[in-house]
């Protein structure tokens, strides 16, 4: 069968691995961060790798070397926008060797992009929050007076922020939430050198659990062949972090304007289509389109909806597309919920709710309760598990040895009377 190479084996690698492996796919995890605990699962073979964001050039060269191990091309497969971004740049010279089934660049690109997804989801007649691109302060300027606040700062590429050396300047999050015209003036001051295109969203009221998603698999021509829908229950940061809980439910509301952009975009591929319900008027405004495989994808498989096999096997047997006589019915999402849960994550959330002592660690365990699967935990699959604990050991003991420092330091600066 075609081997699948796999860039990074964090929560989305190795949900590509589990989704493929058991149907007899060969799955090879690429990455540099030999820590994961992806790279110990029973479903793929961990291959060390340079990482596509720091060493780009490394990481072209190893994967021609690579493909020359293989009796036939394998396909090739992102999990972060960095390696869209290094897929994109290297393409031409990839595909000699390697299957990517990613869409034509032009259409990623239109994907990616803010304004240039929302220019073709208007067209749709999607509703969109109000939105303003910056490219410096005398643009950040004009908004005074035009912006109601709270806005959502974003960058126009997600890419952008999450360079080495951006990351740190907004605060290690992917999205900003402003209260005023002063604090945005200050945010964006302090990132402009770094990252001066930014986009300034309008806070569509609501909490985590009006976040939808609409998770698909497209044929070429924005053709959805299977898709799932979900929701948002938890976040880290709320409103504006990554995904703890996701559960998986069938919503209709999403569906044709999921279709409908997919379809204007000529999108092909794995996507997840995000969008926000206002908690007053109940309509869903676009948020964003991922154009890969994301963190939560595998729970598609678990609700019956399994992406990157529909993907794998229109790649492996072409007839499927050519001759719909050989094709089959698409596969239906289970109308059960099913809830993803990350747990080191969510564990992570808990502890800090619990040291606050603000009681908010009731209603996110309360997330983590129904018919679940996990992130990394699997029984049929402990090696990711084990290697999770293990580095969650490692992390508490750091965490504790840290808050001990700290007390032993105070007590040593405080008066010897205050001590007695």
């Amino acid at each position: 069968m075609i081997p699948v190479a796999v860039l990074n084996m964090h929560y989305s690698g190795l949900g590509i691995a589990r989704s493929l492996a058991p149907h007899g796919v060969p799955v090879f995890g690429l990455g540099s961060s030999r820590g994961f605990p992806g790279n110990h699962s029973r479903y793929c073979t961990y291959v060390p790798s340079p990482d596509s964001l720091l060493e780009p050039a490394a990481l072209c060269e190893f994967l021609m070397r690579f493909a020359d191990r293989c009796d036939d091309r394998p396909i090739l497969l992102p999990t972060r926008d960095h390696d869209i971004e290094f897929l994109l740049r290297h393409r031409g010279v990839l595909e000699q060797k390697f299957r990517i089934p990613l869409a034509p660049t032009p259409v990623v690109e239109a994907a990616m992009n803010k304004d240039a997804c929302f220019e073709v989801a208007a067209g749709c007649g999607i509703t969109l929050p109000r939105t303003f691109t910056i490219r410096d302060s005398t643009a950040l300027r004009e908004l005074e007076g035009r912006l109601t606040f709270p806005v959502i700062v974003k960058p126009l590429y997600a890419r952008e922020w999450r360079r080495p050396g951006v990351w740190e300047r907004v605060g290690q999050q992917k999205a900003a939430m402003i209260a005023d015209f002063g604090a945005l003036t200050r945010f964006y001051a302090g990132i402009e050198d770094v990252a001066p295109v930014a986009s300034v969203q309008e806070y569509i009221p609501g909490g985590d659990q009006q976040l939808l998603v609409f998770g698909s698999y497209c044929r070429p021509g924005g053709v959805v062949r299977a898709y799932f829908t979900g929701r948002k229950l938890l976040q880290d940061p709320p409103l504006k972090g990554t995904g703890l809980v996701i559960e998986g439910r069938p919503i209709d509301t999403i569906v044709d304007q999921s279709r409908a952009l997919l379809r204007a975009l000529e999108f092909s591929g794995i996507s997840e289509v995000e969008f926000k319900v206002h908690a007053d008027t109940g309509v869903p405004y676009l948020i964003e389109v991922n154009p890969r495989h994301w963190d939560q994808h595998h729970l598609g498989t678990v609700c019956g909806v399994n992406l990157s096999l529909e993907l794998y096997r229109d790649l492996a047997e072409p007839r499927r597309l050519s001759s719909p006589q050989h094709d089959e019915p698409p596969p239906r999402q289970d109308p059960g919920a099913v809830r993803w849960i990350a747990e080191h994550d969510l564990f992570h959330h808990l502890l800090q709710a619990a040291l606050r002592r603000d009681g908010s660690w009731r209603p996110a365990l309360a997330c983590a309760r129904g018919r679940r699967t996990y992130s990394v935990f699997d029984r049929h699959d402990l090696g990711p598990g084990l290697r999770q604990l293990r580095n969650t050991a490692r992390e508490l003991r750091r965490m504790a040895a840290n808050r001990l420092r700290a007390a032993t330091t105070r007590n040593r600066r405080m008066p010897v009377s205050r001590r007695t």
